[in-house]
């Protein structure tokens, strides 16, 4: 099956989709708090240049992104592992997630 990216959120850094349903399981691509603009909820600069990163807002930046890749499927489940290094520096967090959802008969 095709994966698909969904209208609104930032665009996949790579050749991947946002969410691929296969049968009764539906994947979502590893998400970060990175909005449709390019910007990152959860990071505050201040007048000196020093960058804080609040991983509170990330998480639920990424809990919000997931939510809305999946509200045509279902609700979201989430797995949380720690990777040496994000793919944007002011990143510190991102969630894959694996779900399923019984297709209709």
């Amino acid at each position: 099956m095709k994966g698909k990216t969904i209208e609104g959120k930032a665009k996949p850094l790579g050749a991947y989709p946002h969410i691929k349903r296969v049968g009764d399981f539906i994947f979502v691509s590893g998400t970060s708090s990175r909005r449709a603009d390019n910007s990152i909820a959860g990071v505050e600069v201040d007048e000196n240049g020093i960058k804080y990163f609040d991983i509170v807002a990330q998480t639920n930046a990424v809990l919000e992104n997931i939510r809305d890749i999946l509200a045509e499927e279902n609700a979201p489940t989430r797995t949380t592992v720690a990777v040496h290094q994000l793919p944007h520096p002011d990143l510190v967090i991102e969630i894959k997630v694996m779900a399923y959802k019984k297709q209709h008969d």
